[in-house]
């Protein structure tokens, strides 16, 4: 892969030491997510030194069958890992769980910026350094029924803590990370070059409108949803999402409600609020823009829609008066001993 020159960091080139900690039974996209964002980030310039480890060291094997081979915790100097990513697994085990606490209880101080992912956020709590009530849990440990869980955010971060609920969020938390080393503009680049749809914010929820009302939906509706989601500046009444459909304008309404349990015209707010949220976290782009851009004609709409999500209790809607802050990556991670 070739570098774009516009994305190459500035900042001191001296190696970054990632040490990623696994354990049986981990899940695949948890550490291929994480271990790709910082190759991709290396081509575009070498700043990563990567390791995997494990509690003994050995082969390791992840939930769907694939075996990696890691170095013991042991052989490894604390004080020369700059990021430890946790990973964890599905077994359980509670003889690697203790190693892995123990360690981390003797040598996490002297780490600068530790990062749980998925299973992996429970030894940053049972060692003290994450709280079970704040960290970001995946939500199918919440209560399947509670429609609430699925809101939860994809990631969180206390001082030089992170955590995160795993599974394609995983990339999303590692750039991140990126983010917070070599800039913005670099950890965009890299997810560009890895096609990522969307880098979300930390607070985003873990399952948007979107892919809500496509679950609710299912295939009757599911490339209708697609087409509405990348064309959200045009007019989408009602009649001109039935003709994508071939059904007339009653037809439609009355289908699509029953389906996705929402209005044709709910569903086309909810999706417009949900890009404009996501375009305004990002940061670098005006509110004019984002109207424009996601349909809502106007800076004055955007700023209603705005208002009524966060008056109804939405978590992480920005203000849109341009006092939001970026990405919390961009602050600098408190030094490992404050």
């Amino acid at each position: 892969m070739v570098a774009s020159p516009h994305i190459v960091s500035g900042k001191d080139a001296k190696a970054h030491r990632v040490v990623v900690v696994v354990e049986e039974q981990f899940e695949v996209i948890d550490l291929a997510g994480p271990l790709q964002v910082l190759a991709t980030a290396n081509d575009f310039k070498q700043y990563y030194e990567v390791t995997t480890a494990s509690a003994h060291g050995g082969r390791v094997a992840a939930a769907c069958g694939l075996t990696v081979e890691a170095d013991p915790l042991t052989a490894l100097s604390a004080a020369e890992i700059d990021t430890l990513v946790l990973i964890g697994g599905r077994s359980g085990e509670r003889a690697q769980e203790r190693f892995v606490s123990g360690w981390l209880d003797a040598q996490a101080r002297r780490i600068k910026r530790l990062c749980g992912i998925g299973f992996g956020v429970e030894a940053l709590c049972a060692s003290g350094l994450a709280s079970r009530d704040s960290a970001a849990r995946h939500w199918r440990s919440g209560d399947p029924a509670d429609p609430g869980s699925r809101r939860w955010p994809i990631a969180r971060r206390d001082g030089r803590v992170w955590t995160s609920c795993g599974a394609s969020a995983a990339i999303d938390v590692t750039l991140s990370l990126v983010a917070e080393d070599l800039g913005e503009p670099a950890a965009l680049a890299v997810a560009e070059a890895l096609v990522v749809p969307l880098w979300r914010h930390p607070d985003d929820p873990q399952v948007g409108d979107t892919l809500a009302m496509q679950v609710r939906a299912g295939v009757p509706f599911a490339a209708l949803l697609r087409r509405m989601r990348n064309n959200l500046a045009p007019d989408l009444r009602v009649e001109q999402l039935a003709e994508w459909c071939n059904m007339t304008p009653r037809t439609f309404a009355r289908r699509f409600t029953e389906s996705t349990g929402m209005t044709p015209a709910a569903a086309v707010a909810a999706m417009r609020l949900e890009a404009a949220t996501a375009l305004l976290k990002a940061g670098h782009v005006s509110l004019k823009q984002v109207a424009a851009r996601c349909g809502f004609g106007s800076e004055l709409n955007l700023r209603r829609a705005l208002e009524r999500a966060r008056r109804s209790g939405r978590p992480g809607v920005p203000t849109g008066n341009g006092a939001d802050p970026p990405r919390p990556a961009r602050g600098a991670a408190p030094k490992a001993d404050e």
